[in-house]
C-alpha cells in the first residue's frame, strides 16, 4: 500500500468489519502508509495472514426481475479497507 493508493481510493463506500473510514485511511496516509506496507509485505513473504483480515461482510445485492428469486441477486462483498486498498 502506498500513499497514492489510499489517495486514490474511493471514500463513498460503506466501512469494513474494522469500522474504519476510508476517508480516516486518507487522513493519515502520510504517516500510516509505511507502517502498514511492511506490516503486509511481512504478512505475503511469511504467508500468514492475519485472521481477522479474512473476514468479509457479505451482503446481497439486488440485480433486477423477482425480488423473491434469489438467482436475481449477486454477492458484494466488503474486507477491511486496509486489505482492499492492497
Amino acid at each position: 500500500m502506498t500513499k497514492t493508493d489510499v489517495i486514490d481510493s474511493k471514500t463513498n463506500k460503506a466501512t469494513g468489519l474494522d469500522n474504519i473510514r476510508t476517508v480516516s485511511l486518507k487522513i493519515a496516509a502520510p504517516k500510516r502508509a509505511p507502517p502498514i506496507a511492511k506490516m503486509m509485505n511481512i504478512s505475503l513473504t511469511s504467508a500468514v495472514f492475519p485472521s481477522k483480515w479474512k473476514i468479509a461482510r457479505v451482503t446481497p445485492l439486488f440485480k433486477d426481475g423477482d425480488r423473491e428469486n434469489v438467482t436475481n441477486y449477486r454477492p458484494n462483498i466488503r474486507f477491511t479497507d486496509i486489505v482492499e486498498n492492497y
